[in-house]
């Protein structure tokens, strides 16, 4: 679907923030020979930066609208 697309062009584009997202635990960095990333960046940010990608080119004239006037109700699905 396009929103898979653009998730995973999301990812691709911002490597740190998705590692951090899905995966980054000692054990995923040490298996793949780099440190573990942190930053000062709440994973909130993050979401929200995702959420943006995901449903602000949305297709769908009602979710589109959702989005802008209640980011909201789309962001907190996408951090569980």
């Amino acid at each position: 679907s396009a929103c898979t697309s653009w998730l995973i062009a999301w990812c691709k584009a911002n490597d740190d923030a998705h590692i951090k997202l899905f995966s980054d635990s000692v054990k995923d960095a040490k298996e793949q020979g780099r440190k573990k990333k942190q930053s000062g960046t709440p994973k909130e940010t993050y979401y929200s930066q995702l959420a943006n990608a995901i449903f602000s080119n949305n297709e769908d004239p009602e979710v589109w609208l959702l989005f802008q006037t209640k980011p909201g109700t789309l962001i907190k699905p996408v951090q569980t």
